[in-house]
């Protein structure tokens, strides 16, 4: 059981309790939670109460095989927090099924150890509820168009058709074709500023620049000038971070 720091929706008149993501405090733990806990998820046993927590907006078991290799949202005992079958966000209390395979703890700062939990963590709570749903929804955008095959090319600098893995030892053709540096050129698309889309936006510089991809463009689309405007001013807190934006091509539609 959770008390809430913060929630990320505003809640409207029906027969349940809303609200899907949630960062808060463990108030008490169940039944399953054991210091000597095996086979179940690790939080399970290290999970106490105090700790502060991010919750995405379904449980998951953290055990069943989809869970194993990371599908969590297709878990076989998922449920929607916020919905007719699970009690969301929206109140002073939440209980949390599956909460050692649903719950992220969120590590303590150990230079303020001692004082109340809250005050542990750096980060405050409106970037931590970014954890829960709308940072991972614009960075898995990101990770998939930059994994997609057919840009395989420009990140191995090799002409297609570029297969990771054991594979590629067996496939031949493109090996005597250069391409050249204007060739392994990418451009991207980012439709829509709002929150989602600004996520999306951060993580593609950021992955860009991590696997050391310099010559990209991204045309960030959006009619709203405000949020033109904030695009423009996250981007350029990027330059010092470990992607960097210094390479990036940024254009606005008016």
């Amino acid at each position: 059981m959770l008390g809430f720091s913060g929630i990320a929706i505003k809640g409207f008149d029906c027969r349940y309790i809303t609200g899907h993501e949630l960062v808060g405090i463990v108030v008490s733990l169940g039944e399953s939670f054991q210091k000597a806990a095996a086979g179940p998820p690790d939080l399970y046993s290290a999970l106490k109460i105090g700790d502060k927590v991010v919750s995405p907006f379904t449980s998951s078991c953290g055990e069943c095989r989809p869970c194993r290799i990371g599908f969590t949202a297709r878990c076989d005992d998922s449920l929607l927090f916020g919905s007719p079958r699970l009690p969301g966000a929206q109140a002073q209390y939440i209980r949390i099924p599956r909460a050692g395979g649903t719950l992220f703890r969120i590590p303590q700062d150990e230079s303020t150890l001692g004082t109340e939990p809250a005050a542990r963590i750096r980060t405050s709570d409106a970037s931590l509820i970014l954890l829960a749903d709308i940072l991972p929804t614009g960075y898995f955008a990101a990770l998939q168009a930059i994994q997609h095959s057919n840009l395989a090319y420009a990140f191995a600098h090799k002409s297609f058709p570029v297969i990771p893995g054991f594979v590629s030892a067996f496939i031949t053709g493109g090996e005597s074709v250069k391409v050249e540096v204007d060739d392994a050129k990418l451009a991207f698309a980012v439709v829509g500023l709002g929150p989602v889309g600004l996520c999306a936006l951060v993580s593609l510089v950021e992955l860009l620049g991590l696997t050391g991809t310099p010559n990209f463009a991204i045309v960030a689309v959006d009619p709203n000038e405000a949020r033109r405007a904030k695009a423009e001013a996250i981007l350029a807190t990027l330059g010092s971070s470990p992607g960097g934006a210094d390479s990036a091509v940024t254009q606005y539609s008016r």
